[in-house]
């Protein structure tokens, strides 16, 4: 009932919502990340929504250094587990401009970046350090979230 009354879920249809929460509940299974690239034949998108709705809630609701949130692929027929970092870059990929959302998605969530042992805690420093990030996680993760339904194309 919480969930179907989030405003950013109740558009949907709510068989959908229940299937989306079977998925990620039946049988207590996640899909890791295979550790190899999943090719894509299309350039990959500046800007991505979450895919089912749900997602977009799951995302929001990450707010732990230590957590992780699971995101439902309907490829996949599972959930598929995600690191904070992980989740405060899709975040900021749903905005014009990622390095300055993904840097205020990790303040907001009390997330600091640490550079050769060091903690970053400078905002520009933080931003630099994304800047880096970013292409490795837009190259490796985002085509096999975008395979596997968690997120598509804006």
């Amino acid at each position: 009932t919480e969930l179907a009354s989030h405003p950013d879920l109740a558009s949907g249809r709510p068989a959908e919502l229940i299937d989306t929460i079977k998925l990620l509940t039946a049988g207590r299974q996640l899909l890791p990340f295979a550790r190899r690239v999943v090719a894509v034949d299309e350039p990959l998108p500046a800007r991505i929504r979450c895919c089912p709705p749900i997602n977009r809630v799951l995302l929001d609701a990450v707010e732990k250094p230590g957590s992780s949130v699971v995101l439902a692929s309907p490829v996949a027929g599972t959930g598929i587990r995600i690191a904070p970092l992980e989740a405060c870059l899709l975040l900021a990929l749903e905005t014009d401009d990622p390095v300055g959302a993904a840097a205020e998605q990790l303040s907001r969530r009390g997330l600091q970046l640490n550079e050769a042992g060091r903690v970053i805690t400078e905002a520009a420093a933080t931003q630099a350090a994304i800047g880096q990030i970013l292409p490795a996680f837009t190259a490796g993760k985002l085509p096999t979230l975008l395979a596997l339904g968690v997120i598509a194309a804006a």
